[in-house]
């Protein structure tokens, strides 16, 4: 166990590069930074409504955080946190949602999705059914400068920037390793839009020489996971790796990209041209684990006791003692056989809070092969000729 003094559920974290701190989100809205030094959690932020939620995205040199707050208007707005000056800056607007921010590998850019597109889908409001107006594809990927003199990667080179590349080279510059420098005079100036198209993004990621992300569409099963290069050639064009993707996330390095779908798990270079699922597929067919059902279920009903103490309506749990009603529950579980017994325990003790729509249901239970179901009453009728 890394931190401590949390007093509910630990919703979302983010290691630094330097793994000398820990960002992390807490259920009653709150984002905290823990430096392993001190050995101490320090508030970052807070909110009345929406919490935080991943990613929190650090800069290569582990002295910023980006991510996500509602605004007053309810809107979500990129802040970033600087680590040395312990303040967080405001750098997208509140006006429009924009969120899912990442730090360039250089540190000189911020990426992030916002929804700025409105093309409304239906073409009229009258009809027998009366439509009404109905957007998608509203999302685009921006990129804000937060070094002022950066220069976006997207846009033709001209000779003034054929000459700072020179230059670098011959001094031996490697911006990888540099400290990020964020100007924050005129940024909202500095904000450019990554030629991918208006669409339905879920997540994305910035490698040195890529943008990776998944998009869906209205009626279609899974995302299409697509990917661009971060290069000013007029033919760039994002290329298609995989469809009928529920999930995916790059490595580290951005070399590699798990992919996820009802198939299975597939692993494939960034690089690669598509996703062949012979080929790049994780055989996990002879995984083995050894499990002990008593710690289980030790552990089920723990989490089941937590849950009801972070997301129970009433933080005062109907005037219970909620410690002690799970002292006095959890007293029986050396008694448990069966995850049918465990589900029992977890209903009588989730039934002191006397509320309603309260269940326990489901489980890895066994049932035997010959298991018949109950009879239920029933009768042959005729009707009577008279």
């Amino acid at each position: 166990q890394v931190t401590s003094g949390s007093t509910n559920l630990i919703t979302a974290y983010s290691v630094s590069p330097d793994r000398k701190y820990f960002a992390y989100a807490e259920k009653d809205n709150r984002l905290f930074l823990f430096d392993r030094d001190k050995g101490k959690s320090a508030l970052i932020d807070e909110n009345d409504f929406s919490g935080f939620r991943e990613p929190l995205s650090w800069s290569h040199d582990s002295k910023w955080i980006a991510y996500v707050n509602s605004a007053e208007n309810r809107n979500m707005q990129i802040k970033v946190y600087s680590i040395d000056g312990k303040n967080s800056y405001v750098v997208s607007t509140d006006r429009l949602d924009s969120y899912n921010p990442r730090f360039s590998p250089d540190g000189k850019w911020l990426y992030f999705i916002s929804d700025r597109t409105f093309n409304n889908s239906v073409g009229s409001p009258w009809g027998s059914r009366q439509p009404e107006p109905y957007f998608e594809k509203t999302a685009r990927i921006y990129a804000l400068a937060l070094d002022s003199e950066a220069d976006f990667p997207f846009i033709k080179d001209n000779e003034l920037q054929a000459e700072e590349e020179e230059e670098e080279e011959k001094k031996g510059q490697k911006n990888d390793e540099e400290a990020v420098k964020v100007d924050f005079e005129g940024i909202e100036t500095r904000l450019y839009e990554v030629p991918a198209g208006a669409s339905d993004y879920r997540d994305f990621y910035v490698s040195d020489s890529h943008i990776i992300w998944m998009q869906t569409s209205s009626g279609s099963r899974g995302g299409t996971v697509q990917s661009l290069k971060i290069a000013s050639d007029p033919d760039n064009k994002p290329k298609t790796l995989a469809s009928g993707i529920s999930s995916f996330s790059v490595s580290g390095d951005g070399k590699n990209i798990l992919l996820r779908n009802s198939s299975g798990i597939f692993v494939m270079e960034t690089s690669s041209a598509k996703l062949d699922t012979n080929k790049h597929k994780v055989e996990i067919n002879n995984w083995a684990f050894n499990i002990d059902p008593v710690e289980d279920w030790k552990q089920m009903f723990r989490d089941a006791w937590r849950m009801e103490r972070d997301y129970f309506y009433d933080p005062e749990m109907h005037g219970l003692d909620w410690d002690a009603v799970y002292d006095r529950y959890s007293a029986l579980l050396p008694r448990v056989t069966d995850r049918y017994e465990l589900d029992d325990l977890m209903a009588q003790m989730i039934s002191e809070l006397s509320t309603l729509h309260m269940f326990v249901r489901g489980g890895d239970k066994r049932t035997p092969p010959e298991n018949i179901s109950l009879a239920y009453l029933g009768a042959d009728l005729h009707k009577d000729a008279s």
